[in-house]
Parts: structure tokens; sequence; C-alpha cells
């Protein structure tokens, strides 16, 4: 069993990103025991049969993260930036 650690997508877009077949979507939900819920925009632990999966994803825990996201980037790295433009600035 994979395991994916969701971030805002839909059934859908982790069928298409992760599985063998986009249409994988409404089985990922009925697999979790959440038909005819939504889990866009929201976070989830997720259970996908390693056979539905690519090769590449089978087997794995998968955290996704959002795409463009400033929340992403450790806090040290903000610091580090912040230390270093006040260094060129004095």
């Amino acid at each position: 069993m994979s395991v994916i650690l969701t971030k805002g997508q839909s059934w859908e877009q982790l069928a298409d990103m992760l599985t063998l077949d986009p249409s994988y979507g409404p089985a990922i939900a009925n697999q979790n025991n959440m038909t005819g819920e939504s889990i866009t925009g929201q976070n989830y632990r997720i259970e996908i049969p390693d056979t539905w999966m690519k090769p590449e994803y089978a087997g794995k825990q998968i955290s996704l993260q959002q795409a463009g996201s400033l929340n992403s980037i450790p806090m040290w790295v903000w610091a580090g930036m912040l230390a270093g433009t006040l260094f060129l600035i004095k």
C-alpha cells in the first residue's frame, strides 16, 4: 500500500500524477471510504494499492507540496536570507 500525504489535490489530480490510469480517482476515494467526498484544498493521508501505482511510486510514502508555496521554505532559509541582506546593506 502506498501512502500519500495530500496538500489540496483532488482525487483526479492524485490519480493522474501517481497511478497507471487517470480514471482511478473514484476508485481511490472508494478505497479510502470517502466516496462522494471532496479532498480538494485539504490535507489528508490517502492509501492507494501498489498495483494501481506507477512503478516509481509503488510502496512509498509520498508527501505532495503545493506548487509555489512559500510555506514550504524552512524558517532557517528565510533567516539566512534576511541576515545576508542585512550584511550587504551595512
